[in-house]
């Protein structure tokens, strides 16, 4: 296997961010911890390795990782770590407590649903919640059983983001997603009845029903996706976004080191079944290259083989480093997303439905009522523009 160092090297990342990603090998797949000792002590900038690792969604992993070289890492910066650790601990075990609620909830309301994400990628890729950091659950329901789903959870407290129906049926909208609130405040609940929107291909619900397995979760056992489904889909969502944080790697990488029986020609074939070869060959590059995720050599040779896939995995991992806390660039917002798809047909497809089809962000920036929804094919240019606008004025 290649030294995980090397790929973060090549990419000019400053001495914290490898130190970063070690913590991360050494989480998610027993790999790196060699390269902790020799990059912590009197080099580091500890209050920007606590900023990045904040940024990052991995001070929970930064605190398992340092506790065992101590000596080498300040006091106050392993007794910050910790309380850290300790109080997303807590959330989570908190947030696990509430997804099981819902879907007990919903299986009693005959919604089936299956959880994906949040605690159940926890359990999947760590076998231990509090090392991920999540800020909502997400599950996935049939698409002919959303519309029961959406009226049991207000009818249960869950406050709607999106307070017309009429909007989440209608076919103007690229809606596959809506998100909900509970009572408390704390608890944010994406109910999918798609996986990815329209403008991306994936695996049909049915399918992904057809498929889903029962895992454990805080003791008892809820349908999540199969482990090639959940794998493919990490690597088409960190595509999606420009691979922008350390710990979406860190997770695929964690579940890959954790499932002795994946599938991986049908991994393969899958991807392939529904074009999403690139993203799979640009997600398993990072997870291998960063994390030092196992992968088997003929299927590593097909990751290898990609002249573009290690272009964009440089560029992503310099590009994660870069003006954290601000908001992505054009490369994470536009270019790597668009680069991932190798049918010039569904690059089309892509920007034209990016930029022209309506989303609910354009029904709430301006309420309409249905008969006027088509008006949004003209307005969403317009507060594309004026969003980019501002963005740019930022600087």
């Amino acid at each position: 296997m290649e030294h995980i160092h090397n790929s973060s090297r090549s990419a000019a990342i400053p001495r914290e961010a490898e130190l970063l990603i070690a913590c991360g090998a050494a989480c998610a797949t027993n790999q790196g911890t060699e390269r902790i000792a020799g990059l912590a002590g009197d080099e580091i900038d500890w209050e920007s390795l606590l900023r990045i690792a904040a940024g990052h969604g991995m001070t929970s992993i930064v605190w398992r990782s340092l506790s065992l070289h101590a000596k080498r890492v300040p006091a106050e910066v392993l007794a910050l770590l910790r309380t850290r650790y300790l109080t997303n601990s807590a959330r989570n075990l908190y947030l696990a407590n509430e997804l099981l609620n819902v879907l007990d909830l919903l299986e009693s309301n005959g919604v089936p649903a299956i959880a994906f994400k949040g605690p159940a990628l926890a359990a999947a890729a760590y076998g231990e919640p509090g090392l991920r950091e999540f800020s909502d659950l997400d599950i996935l329901v049939q698409p002919s059983t959303f519309i029961r789903a959406r009226q049991t959870l207000i009818e249960h407290g869950y406050r709607p983001r999106c307070s017309d129906q009429r909007a989440l049926e209608s076919a103007v909208f690229q809606c596959f997603e809506d998100a909900f609130v509970a009572d408390d405040g704390v608890a944010v609940l994406d109910v999918h009845w798609r996986i990815v929107p329209r403008y991306l291909s994936f695996p049909d619900s049915e399918s992904l029903w057809a498929r889903a397995r029962r895992a454990e979760l805080q003791g008892r056992y809820v349908n999540t996706l199969a482990a090639e489904d959940l794998l493919l889909f990490l690597c088409v969502h960190g595509a999606k976004h420009g691979w922008p944080l350390l710990s979406w790697i860190c997770d695929l990488a964690g579940l890959i080191h954790r499932n002795d029986s994946l599938d991986w020609p049908v991994l393969f074939s899958r991807a392939e079944s529904v074009r999403n070869r690139r993203p799979l060959l640009l997600g398993l590059r990072l997870a291998h290259d960063l994390m030092g995720a196992v992968i088997p050599s003929e299927f590593l040779a097909a990751v290898r083989a990609d002249p573009a896939v290690a272009r964009l995995g440089v560029r992503a991992t310099r590009s994660m480093f870069r003006n954290l806390g601000e908001r992505a660039g054009l490369f994470q917002e536009l270019i790597l997303p668009l680069r991932s798809i190798e049918s010039p047909r569904q690059r089309i497809r892509y920007l034209v439905d990016r930029a022209l089809t309506p989303t609910l962000e354009d029904w709430e920036a301006l309420p309409l009522p249905p008969p006027l929804f088509a008006l949004y094919y003209l307005t969403r240019p317009f507060r594309l523009a004026f969003a980019k606008g501002k963005k740019l004025l930022r600087g």
